[in-house]
């Protein structure tokens, strides 16, 4: 039997490398510049699309096959980049989630796939490491990808999953949900509405709708002015992760229906709130890539009208 093995070693180094650039999402460049750097002497060939996505190919289209793994990480521009090892595990921000998937694509495309592959150095595979897959990004490299390359499946690699095969969709709808109103002094002003509190009771009604297959989470909340002001503004970011079969799945307004069925709307004695949603983002990943082409774009609505 021909030794396919990979070295576990070499992994996790680049695993470590990798993760030890800033690479949050919309500053992936740095990692892919060093993904290029790596596989200079690799088989196949290398480019960079538009999207910014670097695409691996071993041969022409069509393609049987689309290997997507994500560069980017959720961490921040400030975040303090380093990777400590402790009883063999390696800790750090962006070491799981991506880097380490990352480094076994590379590994395993390199030795496991082509060197030992019987069809020899054309294979109809292509390996694309994706940028914007995490915070706004909502997948939009692997969108780009999955409609400029036209795989017939496609396989999506994490870090944290990656002794695991799911053949679900794992969808997420993004949207911002933002509250105005006509703000003033906490002790003049009593009795006006506020916009911070407009929306923490919007925010009770998401999160009370939620439910295991379709959860709920808000990550990002900001408004206000000062300890005395009454609230003229208020933001917050939930992203509605429903879970569903690629065939059933669909982006739909079931978040801003929510939000229109509660009171949304507070007359006050000198003014009134107002509340608009707008969708960040909605994308799903699943073994028919048709699905990443077709997705909804982004668009803001009303969700009540000003009194």
């Amino acid at each position: 039997m021909t030794d396919t093995a990979v070295d576990p070693a070499a992994i996790a180094a680049d695993a470590v490398a990798l993760a030890e650039l800033d690479g949050g999402t919309g500053r992936e460049r740095v990692r892919i510049d060093w993904l290029l750097r790596r596989l200079h002497d690799a088989p196949g060939r290398r480019r960079v699309d538009d999207a910014g996505n670097l695409v691996w190919t071993f041969g022409p289209p069509p393609y049987r096959l689309a290997v997507l793994v994500h560069v980017d990480d959720v961490f921040g521009e400030a975040t303090a980049r380093g990777v400590t090892e402790r009883d063999g595990w390696l800790s750090g921000p962006g070491i799981g989630d991506n880097a380490i998937a990352v480094a076994t694509a590379v590994a395993v495309a390199e030795r496991g796939l082509i060197e030992h592959s019987p069809a020899g150095p054309t294979l109809p595979l292509v390996v694309v490491f994706t940028i914007g897959e995490e915070g706004l990004g909502g997948l939009r490299g692997a969108r780009h990808a999955c409609g400029e390359l036209a795989p017939e499946a496609v396989l999506a690699l994490e870090g944290h999953g990656i002794d695991r095969v799911f053949t679900d969709a794992v969808g997420s709808l993004r949207v911002q949900l933002t509250v105005t109103g006509p703000g003033g002094h906490s002790w003049w002003d009593r009795g006006r509405p506020s916009a911070v509190h407009e929306l923490v009771r919007l925010l009770h009604e998401i999160i009370a709708s939620a439910s295991a297959e379709r959860p709920v989470n808000v990550g990002m909340i900001d408004g206000g002015t000062g300890v005395n002001a009454i609230a003229a503004r208020a933001s917050v970011m939930p992203a509605k992760a429903p879970v569903s079969r690629a065939s059933n799945f669909s982006v739909d307004n079931s978040s801003s229906n929510s939000v229109e069925s509660g009171t949304i709307s507070e007359m006050g004695r000198s003014g009134s709130t107002a509340c608009r949603l707008r969708r960040i983002s909605a994308a799903m990943l699943a073994g028919d890539p048709r699905a990443l082409t077709s997705i909804v774009p982004a668009e803001s609505a009303p969700c009540s009208r000003e009194k």
